[in-house]
């Protein structure tokens, strides 16, 4: 029998210990894969899932809308005033002063007593109070004032990203956020579940003062609430976003507001970053994370400043997180912000 020195033996065992644990490591980590594999695939059907369930909500919303525009359509609460628009005002037992009126392409109509008015950007229940208020005042005692819209003017709404017909849409009727994303097709299969809306608001009265707004509205919220405060009408100009699976998003006193795309693992300064950095309003000392949780809604703070000079922790963020960058109230900044009932953001900014 042959005996092995003991320096051959030594390297012998050592080439044996090497081999087996390399043998292990391989194993474990094969395993590794194979469970990360199949906990995708698991992710990937649950988003499939729910994607499927919110499009069949969005077709049982949308099922009861004529498929025709030309169809007479019941007023909708929302919809404010814009040129083009043909209002039929009716004065009880005053036929002198019940007409049927164009709005003009510079947002302002022509009534007997009150002369011209500006009601771009007035729902008809604010025009029906401030005529009624007008009249009231000047000329009938308790005047009884009825506003409907004979004919709506014609304008484009745009949908995007993940919708299966993304498009520049002409209607011809007011339409809610629900019935436009059901005429583009519905989602697609790797959509998230936050709508993004981007408009112009015209802030009713002397001076016609314009407001950017944006609207983050939760699809999963969308479906069961009826609540026009969350099912909004669409206005012309009106730009819908549906963002893909994986995004957060970043609203406020920002560069460039709107929805990013998550890369590797993403922070609040990463993500401001991408957003083009703070304004100079910004509250940097106080940024805002809201994250739905299964407990239900949970907002962070992330005093950015301290992270910079790394006397701070920042967040690493979850799919759907909203970052909000509040402003400083006495440097020019934002005309509001707020989150008024649940599912629905709105951030204003004076332009």
């Amino acid at each position: 029998m042959k005996v092995f020195s003991s320096p051959v033996r030594d390297f012998f065992m050592k080439t044996v210990v090497l081999a087996t644990l390399s043998l292990g490591i391989s194993l474990s980590a094969g395993c590794m894969s194979g469970a990360s594999s199949v906990l995708s695939r698991h992710a990937d059907f649950q988003q499939r899932k729910e994607v499927s369930k919110l499009n069949k909500e969005i077709a049982l919303a949308s099922g009861s809308l004529p498929q025709n525009q030309d169809e007479q359509m019941p007023e909708r609460s929302g919809y404010r005033l814009a040129g083009g628009d043909v209002i039929d005002i009716s004065v009880f037992q005053v036929d002198e002063l019940s007409k049927k009126v164009r709005v003009a392409s510079d947002g302002y109509i022509m009534l007997p007593l009150l002369g011209e008015i500006q009601v771009e950007g007035m729902t008809t229940r604010q025009l029906q109070d401030y005529l009624a208020k007008e009249l009231g005042g000047k000329y009938l005692q308790d005047p009884h004032v009825s506003v409907f819209i004979a004919e709506f003017r014609s304008h484009q709404v745009s949908v995007l990203g993940a919708v299966n017909k993304p498009s520049i849409y002409k209607i011809r009727k007011p339409m809610t956020v629900l019935e436009m994303l059901s005429m583009a097709g519905g989602l697609t299969e790797n959509s998230g579940t936050r709508v993004y809306v981007r408009r112009t608001v015209i802030v009713p009265g002397k001076k016609k003062k314009r407001r950017a707004e944006s609207l983050i509205l939760d699809l999963r919220e969308l479906v069961k609430n009826p609540d026009p405060r969350i099912n909004i009408v669409l206005h012309g100009g009106d730009t819908v976003h549906v963002p893909e699976a994986g995004v957060v998003f970043v609203e406020g006193a920002v560069k460039k507001p709107g929805s990013y795309q998550m890369k590797g693992e993403m922070t609040v300064l990463k993500a401001i970053t991408m957003a083009g950095g703070s304004l100079y309003a910004a509250k940097e000392h106080g940024i805002q994370v809201f994250r739905e949780t299964a407990q239900g809604q949970k907002v962070l703070e992330v005093d950015v400043d301290k992270v910079r000079e790394r006397k701070g922790e920042d967040i690493v963020l979850q799919d759907g997180d909203i970052i909000v960058v509040k402003a400083n109230a006495l440097k020019k900044g934002l005309a509001g912000f707020f989150k008024g009932i649940s599912g629905v953001f709105s951030i204003g900014h004076s332009i």
